[in-house]
């Protein structure tokens, strides 16, 4: 499995403003189709972003670049005037982040609120 992390990490960083970009491109095409089927309701996403969700592979919870689209995802929410959204797929009570870097988790949340640039 460190082999398989290692390339996964190595291709997050060299893509990383592809994957920044499709977290503008989402927000983009769900703000457009609110406000063309039912405009003025508040938004929240309940889809986080995740490059890997498999729970064996832990790589994403210690990558800075996979975290730095995490924030920049959470920046985007907000400049489109979400109301919420779920900083990654598997941000359950289950999700390890909770208790190996909650710390992650909060400066994501605080990036959305507008606290953290």
């Amino acid at each position: 499995m460190p082999e398989l992390e290692r390339m996964l990490q190595e291709s997050l960083e060299n893509r990383i403003d592809e994957f920044k970009q499709k977290a503008i491109d989402a927000v983009n095409q769900a703000v457009k189709l609110r406000d063309e089927l039912l405009p003025g309701i508040p938004l929240i996403l309940g889809e986080g972003a995740s490059y890997c969700a498999d729970q064996r592979l832990r790589w994403e919870e210690r990558s800075d670049a996979y975290w730095e689209v995490v924030e920049h995802a959470a920046r985007a929410y907000r400049e489109h005037g979400l109301v919420g959204a779920v900083p990654r797929t598997n941000s359950g009570p289950e999700d390890p982040v909770w208790h190996e870097y909650p710390e992650r988790l909060q400066r994501a949340n605080a990036v959305f609120l507008g606290e953290k640039p």
